[in-house]
C-alpha cells in the first residue's frame, strides 16, 4: 500500500531538513551557510535568476522573522518573495527557496535534482561532496 501524498511530502521534507542541518558546521560546507548581508544574497540571487530563468522577475529577497514551525523560525519562498529568517541568512537557504521560486514547490525528487543541481553550480562547495551527502538523501 503506497503512502498518501501529504504523507510523503512530509517524509521527504524531514529527511531534506535533516540533510540540510547536517551540512551546517561541518567545514567542508562553511563557504555555503556562513551567514551574509542582504546585499550579497540579493546580487547572488538575481545572479543565479538571470542563468536560470531570465524573462520574469526575481523574486523579492529580503530579512525577515520567518515562519514559525516547531517553536523555530524558518525561511519561506512563496514564488514572489523569499524571506531568510534569522539564521538562515546563506547561500545555502538561499539556492533552496529559489528552486521553490522556480516553480519547485513540494522537496520531491524533482525539487532535490535540481537543488543539488544549482548547489554544483552556484555554490563554492566540492560538486562530489555535494553528490555524496545528496546520495545519503536518497539512499532513506
Amino acid at each position: 500500500m503506497s503512502k498518501p501524498d501529504s504523507v510523503k511530502r512530509m517524509i521527504d521534507s524531514r529527511r531534506l531538513y535533516r540533510l540540510e542541518s547536517d551540512l551546517y558546521g561541518h567545514p567542508p560546507f562553511e563557504p555555503i551557510t556562513k551567514q551574509l548581508s542582504i546585499d550579497t544574497l540579493r546580487r547572488l540571487g538575481r545572479f543565479i535568476w538571470k542563468q536560470e530563468r531570465s524573462k520574469q522577475n526575481p523574486p523579492v529577497i529580503k530579512f525577515g522573522k520567518g515562519v514559525v514551525h516547531s517553536g523555530e523560525y524558518y525561511s519561506w519562498c512563496d514564488g514572489d518573495t523569499i524571506e531568510l529568517a534569522p539564521t538562515q541568512r546563506d547561500k545555502l537557504t538561499l539556492i533552496h527557496e529559489l528552486v521553490h521560486a522556480l516553480g519547485y514547490e513540494n522537496h520531491d525528487e524533482r525539487f532535490v535534482r535540481r537543488y543539488r543541481q544549482l548547489l554544483k553550480k552556484y555554490a563554492p562547495v566540492d560538486a562530489e561532496l555535494i553528490e555524496e551527502k545528496f546520495q545519503e538523501l536518497t539512499e532513506e
